[in-house]
């Protein structure tokens, strides 16, 4: 069980319009170790993701995603403290573009009335690489940084009747690399 916060880059979402190529993310991990040596990693994880204002006139690009998990953990030096991470993970997301203050609505939005503008899902695949540090006299406290990186398909999006997406019109590409980096805390039972 853990928390980590971090940042995702978006290298083909261009910044002329929205605010959204590079994104501060929190995220809860849930999961367990299996085998002889517990050192496969089989989980999940919750990921919130949005993006810093750079003008308050720019809409704001979010991510939910929700991360199915598969990490290998090789310990290194002789206490067995720091582990050395690889792993895989499958994502199923929701991206949001939403209005702040200052914007104004586009005539496309497909919600009239709140500061959602439109959404759309999608879903794609990952690998990470890392490397974890163990504390404590069991050996159950774990900070960790990782760096992942995945691709990732999204649907057209959400608009009003007769009109492009919005994500279309802000030419957001609905495939695309994400970069990840962050760091965190995990308590090993």
């Amino acid at each position: 069980m853990g928390v980590t916060f971090g940042l995702n880059g978006q290298p083909q979402v261009g910044t002329a319009r929205l605010d959204g190529a590079v994104q501060g993310f929190a995220m809860g991990r849930l999961g367990g170790f299996v085998g002889a040596r517990r050192r496969v990693y089989i989980g999940g994880a919750g990921l919130l993701a949005g993006a810093g204002v750079t003008a308050n006139d720019k809409l704001a690009l979010q991510m939910q995603a929700v991360l199915l998990d598969l990490e290998y953990a090789h310990p290194v030096g002789r206490a067995k403290r720091v582990e050395i991470v690889g792993g895989g993970f499958l994502v199923g997301a929701r991206e949001t573009l939403r209005i702040r203050a200052e914007a104004q609505r586009p005539i496309c939005a497909a919600h009239s009335s709140s500061a959602l503008v439109s959404q759309r899902g999608g879903a794609g695949a990952g690998g990470r690489v890392g490397l974890h540090v163990l504390l404590g006299a069991r050996k159950n406290h774990e900070i960790g940084v990782r760096l992942s990186t995945a691709i990732l398909g999204f649907g057209q999006g959400t608009a009003a009747a007769g009109c492009e997406p919005p994500f279309s019109q802000l030419d957001v590409p609905r495939a695309r690399w994400l970069v990840l980096v962050d760091s965190g805390y995990s308590f090993r039972f």
